[in-house]
């Protein structure tokens, strides 16, 4: 290694990054930020793949203008939202309601076998 320059800089081209870990934004903004993200993007891949999957319901013949439809496909939709953000450890209201219902299932079901059905 060369001596320091009598200006007490290294004649060489290393540069020194610093120690510490600079950020521009505080953790927990930075968590945050990073939740807000996940759920635009859980949005955005919901809101297309619900568009689709109405669409080809429609050309298969189903009546998605059937004045209930919206109601019951909504209900699917919101599964689907909840499910993609359970499996990025976000939360969602219905994933409640999926837990309350797959208990409920499990303890009205005649057959409740164990090895058939595990609500856990």
């Amino acid at each position: 290694m060369s001596s320091p320059s009598s200006s007490g800089q290294s004649n060489n081209n290393v540069v020194i990054f610093p120690k510490k870990n600079s950020r521009i934004l505080p953790p927990a903004e930075d968590e945050a930020v990073r939740e807000a993200t996940q759920r635009a993007y859980v949005d955005e891949v919901t809101d297309a793949y619900a568009t689709h999957v109405a669409n080809k319901l429609a050309q298969q013949g189903f009546d998605i203008f059937n004045k209930d439809f919206d109601k019951h496909f909504g209900f699917t939709v919101e599964a689907l939202r909840s499910t993609l953000l359970m499996t990025l450890g976000l939360h969602h209201p219905f994933q409640e309601v999926v837990e309350h219902t797959v208990k409920t299932i499990a303890e009205l079901s005649p057959d409740n076998d164990d090895d058939e059905f595990d609500p856990a």
